[in-house]
C-alpha cells in the first residue's frame, strides 16, 4: 500500500526525507524529553513562497500528520524561529494531557523541515530551548 501511495504521490513531500533524526534524554523510561527533526529537500519550484506558502507545508506536516495520540491546542501560529518565518503548533497527548508537544515547520537551505519536541515534564523548558534555535549554513 505504501509503494502504491508513493507511486501516485505528486508534490514536494513525496520523496523520502533527507534528514530524519531523533534525540531523547537519557532519563530512562519514560523519556523526559524527545526531539525529532525531519527535512525534505525542495525543488526550486517548491522554494517559491509566493506559489507555495510556508503555511501550506506547515498544515500538511503538522495538522495532517498528528496521528491518533496527539491533539492540537489551538491553531498554527506564525512565529520567528532562528530569525526566520516559521509556524508552531502546540499539542498534547490524548492519554496523558500533561504530556505536551511543540511542532515547528520552517525552511532553510532549500529544505522544509519539521521540528517536534515532546515533554512529559517541564514542557516550558523544552519549548524555550527549541525556540532559541539558530540556523547555520551547512559546513560540509
Amino acid at each position: 500500500m505504501l509503494e502504491q501511495a508513493r507511486a501516485t504521490c505528486r508534490g514536494a513531500l513525496c520523496e523520502p526525507v533527507e534528514i530524519d533524526v531523533a534525540l531523547q534524554t537519557p532519563s530512562g523510561p519514560p523519556t523526559l524529553w524527545a526531539i525529532f527533526l525531519t527535512a525534505h529537500k525542495l525543488s526550486a519550484e517548491y522554494q517559491n513562497r509566493e506559489r507555495h506558502p510556508l503555511k501550506g507545508f506547515a498544515e500538511i506536516m503538522s495538522l495532517n500528520s498528528l496521528g491518533d495520540n496527539w491533539v492540537p491546542e489551538g491553531n498554527l501560529t506564525e512565529i520567528r524561529l532562528g530569525g526566520r518565518p516559521a509556524y508552531r503548533l502546540l499539542i498534547h497527548n490524548k492519554r496523558a494531557t500533561t504530556a505536551k508537544g511543540f511542532i515547528y515547520v520552517a525552511d532553510s537551505n532549500g529544505q522544509v523541515f519539521l521540528l517536534l519536541g515532546t515533554a512529559l515534564k517541564r514542557p516550558e523548558e523544552l519549548q524555550s530551548a527549541l525556540e532559541k534555535t539558530s540556523f547555520v549554513k551547512d559546513a560540509y
